[in-house]
């Protein structure tokens, strides 16, 4: 991320890590530069489906199942986005 603080998904897996962590709150701002960085990505399913799972996990399980469906509108989405959203 030194190197190059634009990687779009060097802040999507620092995301991740700060989920898994449980720094949810870090993790969402992560997400939001990725998505701000590569808004056109044909990964963003992944950014979208991170952000229902850090919602989730937050406790806001509503909104968490709002996203995750998202990112099942998404081209690209993985077998994986179907678990999310159930």
């Amino acid at each position: 991320m030194r190197l190059n603080p634009s990687l779009s998904h060097g802040h999507f897996y620092l995301g991740y890590l700060q989920l898994i962590a449980g720094e949810y709150d870090d993790a969402l701002l992560r997400v939001d530069a990725a998505e701000r960085l590569s808004p056109y990505d044909p990964m963003t399913f992944a950014f979208v489906s991170m952000r229902a799972q850090i919602l989730s996990l937050r406790g806001d399980v509503d909104a968490g199942a709002d996203w995750a469906e998202r990112a099942l509108d998404h081209p690209n989405a993985h077998f994986q986005n179907l678990m999310i959203a159930a």
